[in-house]
């Protein structure tokens, strides 16, 4: 243990720099007990210490060591010196300093370790906050990563979604597209939507809004605190809130269809689709014939709408998009068609479509070269038959005229097609449960989507029976479904 002494007489560098090695020399102690400053020379080294008592055990705590030629002062515009080369000066400065600290916090050791994690804490966020800058997403980015998400759920909407972002935000406000996502607000939202509006556009305005909406709700929930992103290191966004909900959502502009066909309406649709053109179709008698030539319909158009009907007028870009693989058409009296359902909220799951024997007939019809053509009814290589195609060709059908007369009472679209399918089976005594199944409408509850995993095929299979029979103008046709459905019912008993 070094030998310490107490000064009893005025201390200067000369006293500090004379002690001999393993000497302990208290320069200066508190009156009142708390502590003292202590020189400790080990070598060649003179260490200044605040000694001091916590919980009745000594501690001591390092000043710095001293020097000459060290700092004048404890402190100065460069901060404190504490741990550096000091002067007698300094070093009693900083002696009444830390005192005074460690009467208020007790443990000086606990004290700086404290501030030391604090200080690291501060730091670390402080780097964060400055990594995030450089990543932070700009809008653009967050429209493009709701749209690759959408498309990674093999979501329907996606292609959609990617248009109309680029089309009317990315292009038409560059500036704000490479805005900082989270430094959108409301009004950059309502300027992007009322330049739709100042076009002539309606539905169109919400379909956006709902679309920018979802985006920034990805931005803020699934995407930042997503794991398998965050490994990735890409783009954050750091929303804050979503400035879509602040702009009103125009309910004037919603269109919520109501155009239904009537039997005959629907009956005489299927007709113009099943004529075969020939020659002397404008002059012939038949006013059918007269309309088919009239509309001049591309054959792969009219087989695709043909088969679009015969199975219940399934969602046109599932259906379409089904490649040769999705057809089992081996058996006509079980064929079916797996369609891939992503519409509406979570995965996408499978749709088992039963094909009627007409139906099976016009695949094949529509088949070309399957072996370098994915999709049976394809325009080209690259892509299946276009949607635009098929409703362009549905409204010229619905405006149809013979002699100068319409044949139908207004106009319909694609769309209208699919409601008369889901009207007209209801009042041929199909449950709504079948019908649900048969378009896809839905798993119903949370137990039927986890657990209920029946195709529904023979339940399907028969609908689509009744609704060719109802077709053919048969209006006897509910009565075989409704028998099935008895007797369906009765065998579950």
């Amino acid at each position: 243990m070094a030998a310490t002494t107490t000064a009893t007489k005025r201390i200067t560098h000369l006293t500090i720099n004379a002690l001999a090695d393993g000497r302990e020399l208290v320069i200066e102690a508190d009156r009142r007990g708390a502590g003292a400053l202590v020189v400790r020379v080990r070598g060649q080294s003179r260490a200044y210490l605040l000694r001091y008592y916590h919980n009745g055990t000594r501690r001591l705590e390092s000043l710095g060591v001293h020097d000459d030629d060290g700092a004048a002062h404890w402190r100065d515009a460069n901060g404190w010196h504490k741990g550096g080369r000091l002067t007698l000066r300094a070093a009693r400065e900083g002696y009444r300093e830390m005192s005074d600290l460690q009467r208020r916090v007790g443990d000086l050791k606990a004290h700086f370790a404290r501030e030391a994690a604090e200080a690291a804490a501060a730091a670390a966020a402080a780097k964060q906050q400055r990594d995030d800058a450089e990543r932070i997403g700009s809008l653009a980015h967050l429209l493009d990563a709701y749209a690759d998400s959408l498309a990674a759920e093999n979501k329907a909407s996606a292609r959609e979604v990617r248009r109309l972002f680029a089309r009317h935000v990315v292009e038409a406000f560059p500036t704000l597209a490479a805005k900082p996502a989270r430094d959108v607000t409301p009004d950059d939202v309502l300027h992007v939507l009322k330049r739709l509006v100042a076009a002539g556009c309606t539905r169109q305005v919400n379909v956006l809004r709902s679309y920018l909406r979802a985006a920034f709700r990805h931005g803020g929930r699934g995407h930042d605190y997503d794991p398998v992103r965050a490994a990735k290191e890409d783009v954050v966004f750091r929303l804050a809130g979503n400035p879509v909900d602040m702009v009103r959502r125009v309910e004037a502009f919603d269109r919520i269809g109501t155009r239904v066909l009537t039997a005959g309406e629907v009956r005489l649709y299927a007709r113009l689709l099943a004529h075969v053109p020939a020659a002397g179709d404008a002059e012939s008698p038949d006013p059918i014939a007269r309309a088919a030539a009239a509309l001049n319909l591309a054959p792969l158009t009219r087989l695709a709408l043909r088969v679009h009907l015969l199975t219940g007028a399934q969602r046109p870009k599932q259906l379409f998009a089904a490649e040769h693989g999705a057809y089992n058409i081996g058996d006509d009296t079980t064929a079916t068609v797996t369609l891939i359902d992503a519409k509406g909220r979570g995965s996408a799951r499978t749709h088992l479509v039963p094909l009627l024997p007409e139906a099976v007939a016009l695949v094949k019809s529509a088949t070309v070269d399957a072996e370098n053509i994915a999709w049976p009814f394809a325009c080209l290589a690259k892509s299946p038959i276009r949607i635009e195609t098929l409703s362009k060709a549905v409204k010229s059908i619905a405006c149809a005229q013979v002699d100068g007369k319409p044949l139908f009472a207004s106009r319909f679209t694609l769309r209208d097609v699919r409601r008369t399918v889901e009207t007209q089976l209801a009042a041929l005594g199909v449950s709504r449960e079948t019908r649900a199944q048969l378009l896809s409408h839905g798993r119903g509850d949370k137990i039927a989507r986890v657990y209920d995993h029946h195709h529904y095929l023979t339940e399907k299979r028969g609908a689509l029976e009744v609704w060719r029979a109802f077709l053919a103008g048969d209006t006897a046709a509910g009565a075989t479904v409704i028998a099935l459905h008895t007797t369906t019912a009765q065998g579950a008993r």
